[in-house]
C-alpha cells in the first residue's frame, strides 16, 4: 500500500478517496484544515459512498489521530477506505496513513 502524508483539496458535494486505492487502510490520521464542513465515510471497497450515506462531520480543525477505521465506522463491515466530501464550500484536509 502506498503511504500517504499530504493535504487534499475537497470539492463541494463530490466524494474524494483519501486513502490508497490498492490496499486496505487500517489506521488514519485526518484533520480538517480549511473551508466548509467535511463529511467522512468509511467503505469496505473503492466504491464511493452514495449521497444517501451519512458519516462523521468535521468542522474547522477537527480531526482524529491514529484511529482505526473500524473504530470510526463500527456500523460498516470491514471499513478499509476513507472518503470525504466538502458539504458546502471547497475544503482542505490533512490525511496520513501507512
Amino acid at each position: 500500500m502506498a503511504a500517504k502524508n499530504t493535504v487534499d483539496t475537497l470539492t463541494a458535494d463530490t466524494w474524494t478517496l483519501l486513502s490508497a486505492t490498492a490496499t486496505a487502510v487500517a489506521t488514519v490520521t485526518v484533520q480538517h484544515r480549511h473551508g466548509g464542513s467535511v463529511l467522512l465515510m468509511g467503505t469496505p471497497t473503492e466504491v464511493a459512498p452514495t449521497d444517501a450515506d451519512d458519516g462523521i462531520i468535521l468542522d474547522h480543525h477537527d480531526g482524529y489521530v491514529a484511529v482505526s477505521l473500524a473504530d470510526l465506522f463500527p456500523g460498516v463491515t470491514a471499513p478499509a477506505r476513507l472518503y470525504a466530501k466538502a458539504l458546502t464550500n471547497d475544503a482542505k484536509v490533512f490525511i496520513s496513513h501507512a
